[in-house]
């Protein structure tokens, strides 16, 4: 029960007013008014004929679980920690308000390892006792300890501006860094050490100058957790075959160290190796940063070490909650990062599964664990990154077979850096390497997703949770035991009533069935893509339109932009693309969109000439068998009833020369009933005289509710 375990409740209540002060604009103390109002007037009573429902039959259950103790707790500590992240925010809206966009000249100390970028040098600083990311010029190299005097212009991190897009404003919050400073000039003032960097610095130096460049990042990532030497090929190789888990330090890292630990004192008998293992288990997190996963793997193994010690049986539940509220505690924010939420779900779906299907086979084992993991966080991988790994549950048992010797070995071979110990090493992080290889070649290995509402992600849950029901019940060996605990009480009320439980999911897909027929209203959305634009139309009856992608030389907006914006409207498939016309910041996006997505019929009009953007698309379009329509003045696009597009330019027969790819862009009137939007590409002032020149006998045509402006002309 909740009351027996004080920790979680804590930590129920803390997670409660975390959130409340993250997306509710209510003040908890209100919040918790109403619903006391709410249950008061539920509780009021009600003549027996007016009665439809009898609460307190469904509501015992919840008094069970939720005592006044239990509640009183979570009251508590839930206003806390809402009055926590308020502050925190307060405090970083000040430190804006100070400093954002101004030029700052101050004393800063570094105090992370160099981050070398292609243009940049970036490291962690800290500036008025805040955290802040400093960028330099490639010329100057610092060093952790380093006391600097700096001269630049502080930034705010951006807030999220499109739907799907990268919010760096949370991001920024959940590692505690304040903003950016852009140095102008940089002086050393002074430097210190750390002995736990030196100590790194001396573990990276034995890698780097024992294996070649590509096997000494891997090994550097996979033991350390440092992937900043790592090559973006190689990088793309383990996220693309979705093992790029390896290369973060983790709970399964901790759990290695443990292992060797456990086989220390098998091997001694001694109890004073568990003292051992937990000053090992610190140092390691002191020498590799203090990840949040691997917070969460220390804090649980050295509470179930110091439960040894103590002759005291340790409670999972317990662990990961005091674990999770120490991380809470030190960075509220923390709730919000994907990596805590995997790390947390992941250990959940471990113990829950494992606990519900003895399995006793080792072997089995590695890969039943691996399924419970990807089984609990599917839901988190899908609204995070948009993918379901299929290869993640064949690879990542291969690839823990594979870690372990690297790991244990690599560890052996920091204290003990001789030749053999580095040949097998060698070859194991090689093999590593071509499995992160192999795993891109194999077609069809991830499967891209809309990203999963709420209700969708609630639903699954709901349902993983009554399979397992269903299994301990059919599979107890002694029922009536089963059926008078506690913990079986929600299981026997689901069984009862499954019917009814099935009954209403069936209603429910119904239901949403017809929502999707029924014709709804037109739908515009104007992307910000930074440079040139993006237009997304979706029609009534559900037809989506993309018009434009905008586009950088250096800058993937397609995968970055408009693949994560499309997906959380819940697109995968495109009827038609429009594009206007071939420049990079119109068409660049749409090429990765075409590559990822699928596309049914893109419109283009005759090209006044040719261009490399141009022959990208024609070979995207051979390899994807898309569809290719050439407009041109006068034709009329039927979408469908009562939704049309008309071509006004270009004229095919009469082309600009001068800059011919903006001045023959598409210029197309869209009409729906009577609304109309008239999109005119990139044509400048020429392009627009000529047009008003042939339209003006029936200026009418060009009168619209909308005009989306050539930015040529703004």
């Amino acid at each position: 029960m909740l009351e027996n375990r004080p920790i979680v409740v804590i930590t129920i209540g803390y997670i409660i007013g975390i959130l409340v002060g993250l997306y509710c604009r209510i003040s908890i103390v209100l919040l918790y008014a109403l619903i006391f109002t709410m249950y008061q007037i539920i509780k009021m009573p009600i003549k027996k004929e007016f009665k439809l429902i009898s609460y307190k039959r469904y509501t015992r259950y919840v008094k069970i679980i939720f005592t006044k103790k239990v509640l009183i707790i979570i009251l508590i500590s839930s206003i806390i920690s809402y009055t926590t992240i308020n502050i925190k925010n307060m405090q970083y809206n000040h430190f804006y308000k100070a400093f954002n966009n101004k030029e700052v000249s101050a004393n800063l100390k570094i105090v992370s390892n160099i981050k070398q970028k292609k243009y940049k040098n970036i490291y962690k600083a800290k500036f008025n006792n805040k955290l802040v990311y400093l960028y330099t010029s490639k010329k100057i190299e610092l060093k952790y300890g380093d006391r600097i005097k700096v001269t630049g212009i502080f930034n705010k991190p951006l807030n999220q501006r499109n739907y799907g897009g990268f919010d760096q404003s949370n991001f920024f919050k959940t590692l505690g860094i304040y903003g950016t400073i852009n140095a102008e000039d940089v002086k050393k003032i002074g430097t210190s050490s750390n002995y736990f960097n030196n100590i790194f610095l001396n573990f990276r130096e034995k890698f780097e100058t024992n294996f070649e460049s590509d096997i000494s990042s891997v090994l550097m990532g996979v033991i350390l957790g440092y992937t900043d030497k790592i090559e973006n090929d190689v990088k793309k190789d383990f996220s693309n075959s979705s093992i790029s888990h390896v290369l973060a330090v983790s709970g399964m890292h901790i759990g290695y160290i443990v292992l060797m630990c456990t086989l220390l004192k098998k091997i001694t008998g001694s109890r004073t190796t568990n003292f051992i293992t937990i000053v090992i288990l610190i140092m390691y997190i002191c020498i590799i940063g203090f990840h949040a996963s691997a917070i969460r793997a220390v804090v649980m193994s050295i509470l179930a070490i110091v439960a040894k010690l103590i002759y005291r049986k340790s409670d999972v539940w317990t662990n990961l909650s005091l674990s999770l509220l120490v991380l809470l505690l030190y960075n509220p924010f923390l709730i919000i990062d994907a990596g805590v939420q995997l790390s947390y779900m992941g250990t959940i779906g471990i113990y829950i599964f494992m606990k519900t299907f003895k399995i006793n086979n080792k072997i089995l084992n590695i890969f039943f664990i691996t399924i419970s993991v990807n089984i609990a966080i599917l839901p988190i991988v899908a609204i995070t990154f948009n993918q379901i790994p299929i290869l993640s549950l064949i690879l990542s048992s291969i690839i823990g077979v594979t870690i372990i010797p690297i790991f244990i070995l690599g560890v052996i071979f920091l204290i003990l850096p001789i030749e053999p110990i580095r040949c097998i090493l060698n070859f194991f992080a090689s093999l590593l390497l071509k499995v992160a290889q192999f795993g891109t070649q194999i077609p069809f290995n991830k499967i891209t997703v809309t990203t999963p509402s709420l209700l969708q992600m609630l639903i699954y849950y709901i349902i993983i949770f009554i399979f397992l029901i269903y299994y301990k019940i059919y599979n107890a060996k002694k029922k009536t035991a089963t059926i008078v605990r506690f913990r079986n009480l929600i299981s026997l009320f689901i069984y009862k009533y499954r019917q009814k439980v099935i009954s209403i999911f069936l209603i429910i897909v119904v239901l949403i069935s017809i929502f999707k027929i029924i014709p709804k209203e037109l739908i515009i959305h104007f992307i910000d893509v930074g440079q040139g634009d993006s237009c997304l139309i979706i029609t009534p009856h559900g037809k989506k339109i993309i018009i434009d992608g905008g586009g950088k030389e250096d800058y993937d907006v397609g995968k970055n932009i408009l693949i994560p914006y499309l997906l959380d409207r819940g697109i995968k498939n495109l009827d038609y693309i429009v594009i206007s016309h071939f420049d990079t910041d119109h068409v660049g996006g749409l090429l990765t969109v075409m590559e990822e997505l699928k596309v049914d019929t893109v419109i283009i009009s005759k090209q006044g000439e040719d261009s490399e953007n141009y022959r990208k698309f024609r070979e995207m379009v051979k390899k994807k068998k898309i569809k290719v329509q050439i407009v041109r003045q006068g034709d009329r696009l039927k979408i469908e009833n009562d939704l049309y597009f008309d071509i006004l330019w270009p004229n095919n027969e009469n082309l600009i020369s001068e800059n011919s790819l903006n001045n023959n862009s598409i210029v197309c009137k869209m009409c729906y009933k009577d609304f109309s939007i008239l999109f005119t590409g990139d044509i400048e002032k020429i392009a627009e005289e000529q047009i008003l020149k042939e339209y003006k006998n029936n200026l009418q045509i060009l009168k619209s509710n909308v005009l989306k402006v050539a930015h040529h002309r703004i």
